[in-house]
């Protein structure tokens, strides 16, 4: 553009010199280096006045700036949140994890994982995951016990289509939280025992939790 002025690999009071030779707006166009080498000081530089800096030299100058990009997100935060398939082998203690959820359709969830188990040695399932789907059977909107269902009988080789979900399975925790401690405190005032838990939970392995 005419009239620009190129300040890279000027000095300081150069650049000083360019601005305060400018109108009363200003346009600058900055850049955030790759690399910056900082040559050593002299020893009689070191109790100098420190060098003025442009917003002393420029005093009241109104300078327009270009606005900062945003942040980007990471190829590691998306991939993490995308649905995966995952193969599971059943072991003698079957596939190794917890599911909870599947009333009003909110879906099923991984609440626990064995260690040692299929699903801890393969590494690819983690708690907070939403089940989709096992063997091609859509889990989305599944009851629990479809989902026990298609668990149990998916035969040796389990193909699991999962997507994290942290922030659905802890509001899903939370809310059995407090059903649990509503329940509690009904069955204190009438003197009864809390039998059943409103956590159904399925531990695939075979073995409750």
């Amino acid at each position: 553009m005419e009239g620009d002025v190129n300040l890279e690999n000027v000095t300081h009071e150069e650049a000083v010199a360019t601005l305060k030779a400018t109108h009363e707006r200003v346009l600058l166009v900055v850049g955030k280096p790759d690399h910056v080498y900082l040559p050593p000081l002299p020893a009689d530089h070191l109790s100098a006045s420190p060098q003025p800096s442009l917003q002393d030299s420029l005093h009241a100058s109104t300078v327009q700036l270009h606005p900062p990009s945003p942040r980007t997100v990471s190829v590691e935060d998306v991939a993490s949140r995308e649905p995966r398939t995952i193969v599971l082998n059943k072991g003698n203690s079957g596939l190794g994890f917890n599911i909870v959820g599947g009333e009003d359709g909110e879906g099923i969830f991984v609440s626990f994982i064995l260690a040692g188990g299929p699903a801890d040695m393969a590494g690819d399932l983690k708690r907070g995951d939403q089940i989709l789907s096992v063997n091609g059977v859509n889990l989305r909107s599944a009851t629990h016990e479809e989902a026990a269902q298609a668990l149990k009988g998916a035969g040796q080789t389990v193909t699991i289509v999962a997507q994290y979900k942290p922030e659905d399975y802890n509001r899903f925790e939370a809310k059995i939280h407090d059903l649990k401690q509503q329940m509690s405190q009904q069955a204190s005032q009438q003197g009864t025992l809390l039998r059943t838990s409103q956590k159904r939970s399925l531990y695939v392995s075979g073995h409750p939790q």
